[in-house]
Protein backbone atom coordinates (compact mmCIF):
# COMPACT_ATOMS: atom_id res chain seq x y z
CA UNK A 1 0.00 0.00 0.00
CA UNK A 2 1.70 2.91 -0.77
CA UNK A 3 -0.78 5.33 0.75
CA UNK A 4 0.63 8.21 2.80
CA UNK A 5 -0.28 7.59 6.05
CA UNK A 6 -0.49 9.42 9.41
CA UNK A 7 0.96 7.58 12.68
CA UNK A 8 1.03 8.74 16.59
CA UNK A 9 1.78 6.93 19.57
CA UNK A 10 -0.51 7.24 23.20
CA UNK A 11 -3.88 8.33 21.11
CA UNK A 12 -6.98 8.53 23.96
CA UNK A 13 -4.61 6.27 26.09
CA UNK A 14 -1.41 5.55 26.69
CA UNK A 15 0.09 2.48 23.96
CA UNK A 16 -2.91 3.09 21.70
CA UNK A 17 -0.88 4.08 18.16
CA UNK A 18 -3.48 5.21 15.16
CA UNK A 19 -3.05 5.37 11.83
CA UNK A 20 -4.92 6.97 9.13
CA UNK A 21 -5.84 6.57 5.83
CA UNK A 22 -4.91 9.89 4.15
CA UNK A 23 -5.53 8.51 0.34
CA UNK A 24 -9.37 9.12 0.89
CA UNK A 25 -9.42 12.60 2.29
CA UNK A 26 -13.25 13.45 0.99
CA UNK A 27 -14.31 10.01 3.46
CA UNK A 28 -14.35 11.41 6.89
CA UNK A 29 -11.33 10.77 9.15
CA UNK A 30 -12.25 8.23 11.54
CA UNK A 31 -13.89 6.01 8.85
CA UNK A 32 -10.15 5.71 7.60
CA UNK A 33 -8.65 5.55 11.10
CA UNK A 34 -7.56 2.18 12.58
CA UNK A 35 -6.54 2.11 16.32
CA UNK A 36 -3.67 0.00 17.94
CA UNK A 37 -3.81 -1.01 21.42
CA UNK A 38 -0.70 -2.52 23.44
CA UNK A 39 -1.44 -6.06 22.91
CA UNK A 40 -1.44 -5.55 19.24
CA UNK A 41 -5.13 -5.86 18.94
CA UNK A 42 -6.17 -3.36 15.99
CA UNK A 43 -9.50 -1.97 16.20
CA UNK A 44 -11.68 -0.49 13.01
CA UNK A 45 -14.53 1.64 12.71
CA UNK A 46 -17.85 -0.83 13.27
CA UNK A 47 -19.21 1.29 10.56
CA UNK A 48 -17.13 -1.78 8.30
CA UNK A 49 -20.20 -3.90 8.96
CA UNK A 50 -22.26 -3.10 6.43
CA UNK A 51 -26.08 -4.04 6.95
CA UNK A 52 -25.44 -4.28 11.12
CA UNK A 53 -26.63 -1.26 13.29
CA UNK A 54 -24.42 0.16 15.42
CA UNK A 55 -25.64 0.09 18.46
CA UNK A 56 -26.38 -3.92 18.27
CA UNK A 57 -22.72 -4.43 17.21
CA UNK A 58 -22.44 -2.87 20.97
CA UNK A 59 -24.80 -4.79 22.41
CA UNK A 60 -23.05 -8.16 21.00
CA UNK A 61 -19.85 -7.16 22.48
CA UNK A 62 -20.63 -6.35 25.61
CA UNK A 63 -22.90 -9.26 25.90
CA UNK A 64 -19.63 -11.38 24.54
CA UNK A 65 -16.82 -9.20 26.91
CA UNK A 66 -15.58 -8.10 23.89
CA UNK A 67 -13.07 -4.82 24.49
CA UNK A 68 -14.43 -2.14 21.86
CA UNK A 69 -12.73 1.53 22.00
CA UNK A 70 -14.84 4.65 22.16
CA UNK A 71 -13.55 7.65 19.89
CA UNK A 72 -15.34 11.16 18.71
CA UNK A 73 -18.54 9.49 19.61
CA UNK A 74 -17.46 6.22 16.99
CA UNK A 75 -16.91 2.92 17.79
CA UNK A 76 -14.18 0.60 17.35
CA UNK A 77 -14.10 -3.18 16.98
CA UNK A 78 -11.19 -5.56 16.97
CA UNK A 79 -10.25 -6.23 13.56
CA UNK A 80 -10.49 -9.74 13.83
CA UNK A 81 -13.77 -9.85 15.31
CA UNK A 82 -15.10 -8.22 12.35
CA UNK A 83 -14.20 -11.39 10.62
CA UNK A 84 -16.55 -13.40 13.00
CA UNK A 85 -19.57 -10.91 12.80
CA UNK A 86 -19.02 -10.70 8.70
CA UNK A 87 -20.62 -12.84 6.57
CA UNK A 88 -18.83 -12.52 3.56
CA UNK A 89 -15.47 -11.56 5.18
CA UNK A 90 -12.65 -12.41 2.46
CA UNK A 91 -12.81 -8.76 1.05
CA UNK A 92 -12.63 -7.49 4.72
CA UNK A 93 -9.72 -10.15 5.44
CA UNK A 94 -7.39 -8.39 2.92
CA UNK A 95 -8.36 -4.91 4.51
CA UNK A 96 -7.73 -6.34 7.53
CA UNK A 97 -4.16 -8.07 6.74
CA UNK A 98 -3.26 -4.92 4.94
CA UNK A 99 -4.34 -2.55 8.01
CA UNK A 100 -2.19 -5.09 9.94
CA UNK A 101 0.81 -5.60 7.47
CA UNK A 102 0.86 -1.01 7.80
CA UNK A 103 1.35 -1.31 11.85
CA UNK A 104 4.35 -3.76 11.30
CA UNK A 105 5.90 -1.08 8.58
CA UNK A 106 5.63 1.94 10.73
CA UNK A 107 7.09 -0.46 13.79
CA UNK A 108 10.23 -1.25 11.48
CA UNK A 109 10.50 2.05 10.54
CA UNK A 110 10.91 3.09 13.60
CA UNK A 111 7.21 5.92 13.03
CA UNK A 112 5.99 5.13 16.39
CA UNK A 113 8.20 7.45 18.58
CA UNK A 114 6.62 8.92 22.39
CA UNK A 115 3.62 10.63 21.26
CA UNK A 116 5.09 12.47 18.01
CA UNK A 117 3.69 12.60 14.85
CA UNK A 118 6.22 11.16 12.54
CA UNK A 119 4.62 11.16 8.90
Amino acid sequence: MTAKRSLEKNFMEPNFDRLIVTKHETTPEWQRTALRDAEGTVFVPADVLHGRAVDTVFLELLYDGVNYVMHDGHLFVPARRVLEMQEDNKAMLGIIDIIEAEFAKADAEGLFDGGELIS
